[in-house]
């Protein structure tokens, strides 16, 4: 089951260089609902379906491409997921995440990742950004439950400082954040994800 598990993502992030001629840059960013136009500002861009890639999920959620994207945005070369999976798609919460470790041994080392997050504060108008500096796990889904392989990272990790770890970690994070200040507030900027699947 375990070498399953690795030989398939091996596979698939072989596919990905092979494609990409061994030219896999090192970061990556996933496209949530709604932001799929982004690809079009690309140059010399090359796109690989996510059907042609071995194992590899399927999307099947509206506006979102299911492909995998390699070119240029402000002279940087960068890898795009256009399209990612959902878990009500029914999918498994390991296939949802499948490409996060497939990036990662295809040579990515930064991952952004966007969506479209839904917002119990009145404050908040449709279309507005948020910066989500930490989050709730309330899907009874635990990241850390099956069979281990510590080629894919440590099974039990702090979660204690995420907040301040990304923060820490990662100055585009911080860039975008102070970019965005003269139009929003920082309390109104940073938000907590929480995350809940319905059980029926």
């Amino acid at each position: 089951m375990i070498s399953r598990m690795i030989n398939d993502r091996r596979e698939s992030a072989e596919f990905i260089k092979s494609y990409l001629r061994g030219s896999v840059p090192d970061t990556a960013v996933v496209l949530g609902s709604g932001l799929g136009d982004f690809v079009r500002d690309m140059s010399g861009a090359v796109t690989l379906p996510y059907v042609d890639i071995p194992h590899f999920p399927r999307s099947s959620a509206p506006s979102h491409a299911g492909q995998l994207v390699s070119g240029s945005v402000g002279g940087r070369h960068i890898l795009v997921m256009s399209g990612r999976f959902h878990y009500y798609e029914g999918l498994s919460a390991e296939e949802i995440t499948y490409y996060v470790t497939v990036l990662k041994l295809a040579g990515v080392s930064k991952l952004i990742l966007t969506n479209a997050a839904g917002c119990i504060n009145g404050d908040f108008h449709p279309g507005e950004l948020m910066l989500i500096t930490d989050h709730l796990n309330l899907s009874c889904i635990s990241p850390c439950r099956g069979a281990n392989e510590p080629e894919l990272g440590q099974r039990f990790f702090d979660m204690s400082g995420l907040k301040h770890f990304v923060f820490r970690a990662s100055p585009i994070m911080r860039q975008v954040s102070w970019d965005l200040c003269p139009v929003m507030t920082l309390s109104k900027l940073r938000r907590m994800l929480c995350l809940f699947f319905p059980l029926i």
